[in-house]
C-alpha cells in the first residue's frame, strides 16, 4: 500500500522490473544446479547487487522451484505484458526444465509458446531452437503428436542450419521419443542411433545413457530383447555413473518391462520394486505412476488382481492429474486386464473401450492394439464370437503395421481360440503356429504354453 501512496508509477515500474530481473537470474542459477544436462541458452552475468538464493544442491534447488514457481510464472507474465518480452522468454527457458521434470506440462506449453514467438520475431534462431525442443517434448508428453512433430522438425532444421550439434542430437532424441509414442519404432531407433552417434563424440555419460535407454525401449517394442537388454544395461551403468537417480529409476523400470515381456515375472518384479522408491525419492509423479502401472501388471499376472487394481487406479488418477493421455490409455488397458483376471468382464470391457477411445483420439497405435486385443478376449469369454474376431483381426493388423510382434502374437493366440469355438480347427492351428514362431523369440514360457495347446488340439481332434 505504501508503494501505491508514496511511489510514482515510474518508481513502481522500476521496482517491478528489478524484481523480474531478480527472478530471472535466480531461476537461471537454480536451473543450472537442478538440471545440469539440459540444452540451454547462455546466461547473462548475474547482477552482484541482487541477493540471489543460496542453494547448495539439486534437492534444495528443486524445493526452491516448487516454492517459487508461482512467483516465477507471475514474473514471466508481468515481463511479457509490460514491454520486456526478452526477460519473459528467458524466464520461460529457465523454468522449462523444472516444469518438465514436475510434469507441469500445461504451464510449460503456455510460457514456451510465448518464448518461441518472441525469439521467432526477434530472429534469434539458436534460442528459438531450444524453445521448440522443449515444446516438442511437452506436446508429446500430453499426446499432442502433430504439434510435437511440427515443433521438433523445426528445431532439427534450425539446429542443422546453425551447426549446433548438441541441439541437433537433442532434436533427434525428442523426435525419436515421439515416434515411439506413435508406435513407429523402426524410425524411433534410427533417430536415437543418430543422436547417440553425436553424443558419443560430443556428449556426456548422462547424454549417452539417455540415448541408450531410448534405443532399448524401441528395440523392446520391436521384440529385439537381447539387443534391448544390452542397451538397458549400458543406460543403467551410465545413470549410476552420472548420479542421476531419476534416470536410473526410469531405466530400471524399463528393464523390468523387458523381463515382463520375456515372462520372467520374478526379475521383472524385482526391477520394478527397485525402481519405485527411486522414483518416489525424486518426486516425479509421472515416473512413480509409470512404475506402479508396470508393477500392477506383474501382480495381475502373478495371481493378485486385487493389488493390481489398486495400483492401476492410483496410477490412473496420477496420469489424469498430469494430463498424460497416452498413459491414461495404458492405465485403462491395465485395469481392463486386471479386471479380466479377476473375472469382471463388464469392467474389463469398460476400461478397454475407454483406452481405445483415448488411444484412437491421439493416434498411439500401441494402446489401440492392446485395447482391441482386450476387447476381443472379453467378447470371446461371453461367446460373442463375431465381434471378438473383428476386434482381434484389427489388433493383428495394427500390430503388424507398426511391427509389434509381442502384441501380434498374443492377438493371434486369442483369435485361435475364437476359431476353435466356431469349429475352424485348421484355422486355429495355423494361428497358433504363427504365434508360436513369434513367441519362441519373445517369451519362452508363452511359447511352451502355446506349443502345449497345439498338442492338446491335435490329441482332441484325432481322438
Amino acid at each position: 500500500m505504501l508503494a501505491l501512496s508514496e511511489d510514482t508509477g515510474e518508481e513502481r515500474g522500476q521496482a517491478l522490473e528489478r524484481m523480474t530481473i531478480f527472478y530471472l537470474q535466480a531461476a537461471e542459477t537454480a536451473d543450472r544446479l537442478a538440471y545440469p544436462g539440459r540444452v540451454r541458452l547462455d546466461g547473462h552475468p548475474a547482477d552482484p547487487g541482487l541477493p540471489l538464493p543460496r542453494l547448495r544442491n539439486a534437492d534444495e534447488t528443486r524445493a526452491w522451484f516448487n516454492t517459487e514457481h508461482g512467483n516465477l510464472l507471475a514474473a514471466e507474465r508481468y515481463a511479457r505484458t509490460h514491454g520486456f518480452p526478452h526477460l519473459s522468454a528467458r524466464i520461460a527457458h529457465s523454468l522449462a526444465g523444472f516444469l518438465d521434470a514436475e510434469c507441469r506440462w500445461q504451464d510449460a506449453v503456455d510460457v514456451l509458446q510465448h518464448a518461441a514467438a518472441h525469439w521467432s520475431s526477434s530472429g534469434d534462431r539458436p534460442a528459438l531452437c531450444v524453445a521448440l525442443l522443449c515444446l516438442s517434448s511437452t506436446h508429446a508428453s500430453t499426446g499432442r503428436y502433430p504439434q510435437a512433430a511440427e515443433t521438433g522438425e523445426r528445431a532439427l532444421e534450425i539446429a542443422r542450419a546453425t551447426g549446433d550439434r548438441e541441439a541437433e542430437a537433442e532434436a533427434l532424441r525428442v523426435l525419436g521419443v515421439l515416434h515411439w509414442h506413435l508406435g513407429e519404432n523402426r524410425t524411433a531407433v534410427e533417430l536415437h542411433q543418430k543422436a547417440l552417434a553425436i553424443r558419443m563424440t560430443a556428449g556426456s555419460i548422462w547424454d549417452q545413457a539417455k540415448c541408450h535407454n531410448n534405443i532399448a525401449i524401441s528395440l523392446l517394442s520391436l521384440g529385439e530383447q537381447d539387443r534391448a537388454l544390452e542397451y538397458f544395461r549400458q543406460a543403467i551403468s551410465g545413470f549410476r555413473t552420472a548420479g542421476d537417480q531419476s534416470g536410473l529409476a526410469r531405466a530400471l523400470n524399463n528393464l523390468g518391462d523387458l523381463y515382463a515381456h520375456k515372462g520372467d515375472l520374478t526379475r521383472a518384479r524385482r526391477a520394478f520394486e527397485e525402481s519405485l522408491p527411486l522414483a518416489e525419492s525424486t518426486g516425479n509423479l509421472y515416473a512413480q505412476a509409470t512404475v506402479r502401472t508396470n508393477l500392477a501388471a506383474i501382480l495381475a499376472e502373478s495371481g493378485d488382481p486385487g493389488a493390481a487394481l489398486a495400483l492401476h487406479q492410483q496410477a490412473l488418477r496420477e496420469f489424469q492429474v498430469l494430463g498424460d493421455r497416452k498413459s491414461q490409455a495404458t492405465a485403462h488397458n491395465g485395469l481392463g486386464e486386471a479386471h479380466h483376471k479377476a473375472g469382471s468382464a463388464d469392467e474389463a470391457e469398460r476400461h478397454h473401450r475407454k483406452a481405445l477411445d483415448i488411444a484412437r483420439g491421439i493416434g498411439t497405435t500401441q494402446e489401440v492394439t492392446r485395447a482391441l486385443r482386450g476387447l476381443g478376449r472379453t467378447e470371446l469369454g461371453r461367446g460373442q464370437l463375431d465381434s471378438a474376431a473383428e476386434h482381434l483381426e484389427a489388433a493383428i493388423a495394427a500390430a503388424h503395421r507398426v511391427n509389434d510382434p509381442d502384441e501380434e502374437a498374443r492377438a493371434r493366440d486369442t483369435l485361435a481360440e475364437v476359431r476353435l469355438a466356431t469349429g475352424d480347427v485348421r484355422g486355429a492351428k495355423e494361428l497358433l503356429r504363427q504365434a508360436l514362431a513369434m513367441m519362441c523369440i519373445l517369451d519362452e514360457q508363452e511359447a511352451i504354453r502355446i506349443n502345449n495347446r497345439l498338442i492338446e488340439i491335435d490329441q482332441t481332434s484325432t481322438g
